[in-house]
């Protein structure tokens, strides 16, 4: 995949290149042989999407860039900036360009300022909006507004703005229809394990079983089983930090997974095991909450 030139980084929307959340990227080999974008600052550390102090502003960055050594640039988002990004992947075609009429329809309701990703399979759209809380992420369709860097490329989409607009009830649309929130528990209960009638998992089969990758066993005061995980979606945190996670199980049989990366936010047990558990077909995995770009999504009415 080729890189951006400063000439298509000029294209990058104004309201962006005015704020100091700016950092590099080269792209690294993660864990089991995973690429992932690693965030760097132009003296060659690592940067941090949650530190200001790591980051710089956009003349430096592109500047860092030009002298060679990294992959690309990025803009780091948070809860003081107005700005959210809007991940579509694998919605465009390498062969002919063709954009998925589901990723197309989206692009024109937020008529927004819109680039191609790194890989050339994906698209970005920016906007001016607060995400409702609660993670927003499926394979084929995420969604940010802090805690998180986006890779910038400057590929412009034909067609779209070239300024960042306001687009909160847009917003609000998308996460309503593509991420509907679960019913909520009531005070006090918890979510017991969601498998056969009457059978009480065990945890430490079910993890050697799914060849989780376990640390060692921890202590909690309210579990009676706790421990210390690879979490298997290591390849998201920043660098690659295999630490924070951890799974138990309480007296009653309830499990839980918790993992404090910010990746991982929204992220319990029943997506741990669907992730891990060899007995749920893999197909399954890859389909349940997949984002289908080939039809365009059915939109609620206002």
């Amino acid at each position: 995949m080729r890189a951006s030139t400063s000439t298509e980084f000029a294209n990058v929307s104004d309201e962006l290149k005015e704020r100091r959340q700016w950092l590099l990227w080269k792209w690294e080999t993660v864990g089991e042989n995973k690429a992932t974008k690693v965030p760097y600052q132009s003296n060659g550390r690592r940067a941090s999407s949650t530190n200001p102090a790591t980051w710089a502003n956009f003349e430096d960055a592109g500047a860092s860039f030009e002298r060679g050594g990294f992959s690309g640039i990025g803009f780091a988002v948070t809860k003081d900036d107005p700005f959210t990004g809007i991940d579509l992947d694998d919605c465009v075609s390498l062969e002919t360009g063709e954009i998925a009429p589901g990723a197309m329809e989206l692009v024109r309701s937020f008529d927004s300022y819109a680039e191609k990703t790194p890989s050339s399979t994906g698209l970005r759209i920016w906007i001016q909006a607060t995400k409702p809380t609660g993670e927003c992420k499926k394979p084929g369709l995420e969604v940010y507004d802090r805690g998180r860097y986006f890779t910038v490329t400057g590929w412009h989409l034909a067609g779209t703005p070239e300024t960042i607009e306001p687009r909160q009830k847009e917003l609000e649309a998308l996460i309503a229809e593509e991420f509907p929130k679960p019913e909520e528990p009531r005070r006090g209960e918890r979510r017991p394990y969601d498998g056969t009638p009457g059978e009480k998992l065990d945890i430490e089969e079910f993890l050697a079983s799914s060849g989780v990758l376990v640390l060692g066993e921890t202590l909690d005061s309210t579990a009676e089983k706790v421990f210390k995980i690879v979490c298997p979606w290591v390849h998201e945190h920043t660098g690659g930090d295999r630490s924070g996670t951890r799974v138990g199980q309480y007296a009653d049989g309830a499990l839980f997974f918790r993992c404090e990366h910010s990746h991982c936010a929204g992220r319990g047990w029943a997506e741990f095991r669907e992730e891990v558990d060899p007995r749920v077909p893999a197909m399954v995995k890859l389909c349940k909450a997949r984002r289908v770009w080939g039809k365009p999504a059915r939109r609620r009415s206002a």
